[in-house]
């Protein structure tokens, strides 16, 4: 056979595990190192003071309850080592790990370089937001947790349709549901991309269905905080505006940009030159 008419060998991908690996274990080094010890203030305070009493409502409303953070946390509570305020803290810095581990191995896959991927978590890892939140009791770290994980899956998704990476998907959404709103954003992009492919035929009705199902498991513990409250006030329609925007309703709707808020992104932004 001519040589010119032979099909070339298909490129093998990097394996991803060791820089998965290597990313979760230095950061959670990096982050547990760094975490406060003590009690922190603000939000984090609340958190911490929520946890430890097990106050799974806040008078702001559904939004700000994240019951799958305060499960989590209450997990915690029986871990014997260091101290809670240490544990709580130092779980910020666990998901902020997963998250930048995550992303390292996204972008190998899509870039198949390695230092290209350990550069971008590392730049990442340690600028200004990341870091600080890595060592406080907070949320916003499992929520890009979360999110690196749906955009794996979604990638997976994209290359090849299958009924169990849609269900993963909607399952790791809803879960992030019941710990943050934010994992609201990109349903529109997972919608969009479900349509596109079962018009494609590449993937079932079936699958769509088991997806809903996998998204209602995820979402369940915060699906049944959003029941109680309809059930207790006697309205749907007041429990899910309370789910979807607490107290803060016309800040969430507002149309009017806030100068005050440009102003203080900005300067967030400039702490974090690599993420900006």
């Amino acid at each position: 056979m001519n040589p010119s008419q032979q099909r070339p060998t298909a490129v093998e991908r990097p394996r991803l595990a060791p820089i998965w690996c290597l990313t979760f274990l230095a950061f959670c080094l990096l982050y547990g190192l760094t975490a406060q010890r003590g009690v922190s203030w603000q939000d984090s305070g609340c958190f911490q003071n929520r946890v430890l009493f097990g106050y799974w409502h806040t008078e702001g409303g559904l939004a700000l309850d994240h019951p799958l953070y305060i499960a989590a946390g209450r997990a915690l509570l029986r871990l014997p080592m260091g101290s809670f305020f240490w544990r709580l803290n130092a779980f910020s810095g666990l998901g902020m790990a997963v998250a930048l581990a995550n992303l390292a191995a996204l972008v190998l896959r899509l870039t198949g370089r390695r230092w290209v991927a350990l550069a971008t978590a590392a730049m990442l890892g340690v600028c200004h937001n990341p870091w600080w939140l890595a060592t406080i009791a907070e949320i916003y770290t499992w929520v890009v947790a979360g999110l690196t994980a749906e955009l794996w899956l979604l990638v997976s998704l994209v290359e090849r349709p299958r009924g169990r990476t849609l269900a993963a998907l909607a399952l790791v959404s809803g879960l992030g549901w019941s710990l943050h709103n934010q994992a609201l954003l990109p349903l529109p992009v997972y919608g969009v991309v479900v349509v596109w492919l079962g018009a494609q035929r590449r993937l079932s009705g079936k699958a769509m269905l088991a997806a809903a199902v996998a998204y209602l498991l995820g979402a369940g513990l915060y699906i049944g905080f959003i029941v109680e409250r309809a059930l207790a006030e006697g309205s749907l329609v007041a429990a899910l505006r309370s789910a979807l925007f607490a107290n803060f309703r016309n800040s969430v709707l507002s149309l009017s940009p806030s100068l005050d808020h440009l102003s203080i992104n900005l300067v967030l932004g400039g702490l974090n030159p690599a993420a900006a």
